[in-house]
């Protein structure tokens, strides 16, 4: 599967309040070509003030993958997780993103540095019916390794318009329509299978629109995409 193909979409296109939204669909989580090098005092400053902004990014994660570089997270113990997840993208997070900071427009609110485990920040305020709904597509917060709380103090406080729970109700609509879309069609009919690079871009641009596929980054990493 994927490990970091990306393509920035208009709003008409996932049907959300955000303007401009990048998709980022990871089959292991690696972000080192996403923004490099010093930042100059001012521009650190800035990359921590919330509701500067320009773009948000949709990270999704292919479980099975993930797993298989992770096994001990208690997600990838559960019995028959990857089986579970083994037709569909799970949630890793919704971004702002900063032109001029990238990855690093991050922790805008009371946390200024990452804790030790994810599980050290305290739970996130939102609803049982969002914590419901998010398990079912972040296995993390529904094994208890916390992901949803490292989302929320990392990224989600870098904006100020939704509260945690408007938040995380965006990035399960947004994951849930991605999942649905031709795309996700596409890769759960060819799981296991050689496609054409060019059979995936035309399906692709089909999915998110005329030659999308110009913005769209396919890595290898091992043997996998």
């Amino acid at each position: 599967m994927s490990n970091s193909p990306a393509t920035t979409m208009n709003s008409h296109t996932m049907k959300s309040p955000i303007r401009t939204l990048t998709l980022l669909l990871c089959s292991s989580l690696h972000l080192s070509s996403y923004g490099s090098g010093k930042l100059a005092p001012t521009t650190q400053s800035l990359c921590s003030t919330p509701d500067l902004a320009d773009s948000y990014v949709l990270a999704l994660s292919w479980q099975p993958t993930f797993c298989q570089s992770h096994p001990n997270r208690p997600e990838c113990q559960a019995h028959n997780q990857l089986k579970d997840q083994a037709d569909h993208f799970t949630l890793h997070g919704l971004w702002p993103d900063q032109a001029r900071c990238h990855k690093r427009y991050t922790m805008c609110g009371a946390y200024q540095q990452e804790p030790t485990s994810f599980c050290d920040y305290p739970p996130v305020p939102i609803s049982t019916r969002t914590r419901e709904q998010l398990e079912r597509i972040m296995p993390s917060a529904k094994y208890g390794s916390c992901l949803q709380r490292h989302e929320w103090y990392k990224h989600g406080t870098c904006q100020t318009t939704m509260n945690a729970d408007r938040y995380f109700q965006l990035a399960i609509k947004l994951t849930s329509e991605f999942n649905q879309s031709n795309i996700m069609r596409f890769m759960a009919n060819h799981l296991g299978h050689t496609v054409k690079v060019s059979d995936f871009i035309t399906v692709f641009d089909q999915t998110f629109g005329d030659m999308r596929h110009q913005q769209l980054k396919l890595q290898c990493r091992g043997n996998k995409i």
